[in-house]
């Protein structure tokens, strides 16, 4: 009985996650949707925030751990600024 608990939850969650991505993606409007990947990068974020630096932060001094940090974000941003060049460069 164990097994069938163990195997049913998680392909019950798979399916109705499934079926609520559906219906949220035929409701959602491109406004909507900017506002939900905007939410979703923050919260990945705020969840890598919040867990790394505290571990760094015993390697690592309080200004190298912040100048990296700020390194990453500023190497990120302009990956994503050359990707939108490089397939569109009127929309930078």
């Amino acid at each position: 009985m164990t097994l069938a608990y163990i195997l049913c939850a998680p392909i019950g969650g798979t399916l109705l996650s499934a079926c609520a991505a559906a219906l949220l993606g035929r409701m959602m409007t491109p406004r909507l949707g900017s506002h939900m990947i905007g939410f979703a990068v923050g919260a990945m974020l705020t969840a890598a925030f919040m867990d790394l630096p505290p571990e760094a932060a015993t390697l690592l001094p309080a200004h190298t751990l912040g100048l990296s940090i700020l390194a990453g974000l500023f190497g990120f941003f302009m990956l994503e600024k050359l990707a939108l060049w490089h397939h569109d460069p009127f929309t930078v």
